[in-house]
């Protein structure tokens, strides 16, 4: 199971990579609009998208880097936190068509096995008293 775990990492990972491809993608559409802003061009419309796309940069961004972490968590460790924001992770992965949706069932399948879940229930961790 402990081959699975790290690749659920490594794939966390790779979400992550293209979630902040993404975001520097929007990014730069974003500030292509605030451009829009410096000319004889609409205003109004420019600064609805050119906001529109900060903010959808800043989320993808965020995004990324939560699966990063969980990524980077998941190979490095058997740490509780980390199996539980997975989860978390995981579950909102399942909206996100095609690549999210397989990442969330094969994250679910096997964050929620019991020899996962044992791994990840040590002295000290949520599920288990010390």
């Amino acid at each position: 199971m402990q081959r699975h775990i790290d690749l659920v990492g490594l794939l966390f990972l790779v979400a992550g990579a293209l979630s902040a491809l993404a975001a520097a993608s929007v990014l730069l559409l974003g500030i292509g609009a605030l451009g829009v802003l410096w000319t004889d061009g609409p205003r109004v419309s420019a600064s609805v998208a050119a906001a529109a796309f900060l903010t959808v940069a800043t989320l993808l961004a965020v995004w990324a880097a939560a699966n990063a972490w969980v990524g980077r968590q998941l190979r490095r460790g058997h740490r509780p936190v980390a199996r539980l924001v997975a989860l978390a992770l995981a579950i909102l992965h399942l909206f996100v068509l095609p690549f999210g949706t397989a990442l969330g069932i094969y994250s679910l399948w096997v964050l929620l096995h019991h020899d996962s879940r044992s791994r990840f229930e040590g002295p000290g961790s949520f599920g288990r008293p010390a």
